[in-house]
């Protein structure tokens, strides 16, 4: 699902619905089977899986760089995920804690990364309920470009 108004992007995985809509605020989707409301805590039980994709960051400089750190503004029922995806490789990192109040979490990137362009994608693994406000990085960069 597309907002029109901030252009993000919703995606919902797993469902076989030929149709969206929002009415009232509520989500709802349809299939051959009829209409589904979706809210809830669960999927049938199961933890809901989120992620937030980042996309592809350069920080305003082609020269190769490092991110050190990332400071995520967030509430957080549990422990909240980064990952750092350079070309194929995936680097995974858990913040140092959690609060269902607005803090910053820290997040400490491995050393050794190094490139152009980083894409980042934040998760939960246990499916723990968050709200995301701010995300700061931590950008050192290199003298060389490439």
């Amino acid at each position: 699902m597309l907002n029109v108004d901030t252009g993000g992007l919703t995606r919902y995985t797993g469902f076989d619905f030929n149709s969206f809509a929002v009415i009232d605020g509520v989500a709802y989707g349809a299939d051959d089977e009829g209409i589904w409301r979706l809210d809830g805590d669960t999927d049938d039980g199961d933890p809901i899986a989120w992620s937030i994709r980042l996309g592809k960051q350069d920080f305003g400089t082609t020269a190769m760089k490092s991110v050190t750190n990332a400071y995520l503004g967030t509430t957080s029922t549990g422990k909240i995920m980064l990952k750092v995806i350079v070309g194929e490789q995936e680097y995974t990192y858990a913040a140092r804690g959690w609060s269902e109040q607005l803090q910053a979490q820290r997040v400490d990137i491995g050393r050794g990364i190094r490139a152009n362009w980083m894409d980042f994608e934040i998760y939960s693994e246990d499916g723990d309920d968050a709200e995301l406000a701010t995300v700061e990085w931590v950008v050192v960069p290199l003298s060389r470009r490439i």
